[in-house]
């Protein structure tokens, strides 16, 4: 994009603020961009020192009248899993494995749920949290206890944790699909599909807007219809049948033009019906 960029990878949450104030303070940065709600309450804190500062941040919502936050519809991502586990299951229950039980994570849990509602009404959820954001350990153990109470497919939003997930579903064969990143070739027969939020894409369109004189503050939202959300299937030898792929084109392109408006709490979820 003709720009100039130095970053930094921190080791601990206490180096936020610190690196974020530096970037700042160094007066080099058109643009400063934080990763994660993570980084929230550091951006909060260093935001109003330097109002002449552009900041993003990607995957928080964090007020301010020089930063730029993008969020996702995360609960699309659910309803597309949810969608498919219910399409391939022969047992009419999945899983959900979240980080916590937040809202944030809940987007997941709600979307699945629904998604699976509509392919199949019968079809049931299991949802249960690790407690923490890199539980491997964790998620392998609900991972591998709600394959044992039915669950042919697992999805989740546990960060990190997801790897036990991934693992779990790799010895004992059952289906899942991995968040954040595609890692379907770590497991390729088990591992159906990766769920992808687009991180790269609103980092480059801040980047644009601010080489374009286009940058605004506030608060963006993405999803399938920004071509911001897709589970990605490159890497994965599971073959999905053709029937279940043209349902699931029908789907996206459904929450795509609005047609399918999917909840976003669980509570809405387990009462939703596609309009």
């Amino acid at each position: 994009m003709g720009i100039q960029w130095v970053y930094s990878e921190p080791k601990d949450d206490a180096e936020y603020e610190g690196l974020i104030s530096g970037y700042a303070d160094s007066g080099d940065c058109d643009l400063i961009i934080c990763l994660g709600g993570s980084q929230s309450s550091s951006l909060e804190n260093v935001a109003p020192n330097y109002p002449q500062q552009k900041f993003v941040i990607l995957d928080a919502v964090v007020k301010g009248d020089n930063i730029r936050s993008y969020t996702w519809r995360d609960q699309e991502l659910g309803f597309l899993a949810g969608f498919l586990g219910a399409c391939l299951s022969d047992t009419n229950t999945l899983g959900f494995i979240g980080a916590h039980d937040i809202p944030l994570c809940n987007l997941g849990a709600a979307g699945m749920i629904a998604g699976a509602h509509y392919a199949n009404p019968d079809c049931q959820v299991l949802v249960d949290y690790a407690n923490g954001w890199a539980e491997v350990n964790g998620c392998y153990e609900l991972a591998t206890s709600m394959h044992e109470q039915g669950a042919s497919l697992l999805y989740h939003t546990a960060s990190a944790g997801g790897l036990g997930i991934l693992n779990a579903g790799k010895e004992k064969n059952f289906l899942t699909i991995f968040f954040d990143g595609n890692l379907n070739a770590d497991a390729p027969q088990t591992n159906i599909a990766s769920a992808i939020r687009d991180f790269p894409a609103c980092a480059q369109e801040a980047i644009q807007d601010v080489i374009d004189g286009k940058f605004t503050a506030g608060a963006i939202e993405k999803g399938l219809a920004e071509n911001s959300l897709y589970l990605d299937f490159d890497g994965s030898a599971y073959q999905i049948p053709a029937d279940v792929m043209e349902k699931y084109n029908a789907a996206v392109a459904a929450i795509k033009d609005g047609t399918i408006v999917v909840p976003s709490t669980i509570e809405e979820a387990k009462v939703w019906k596609a309009a």
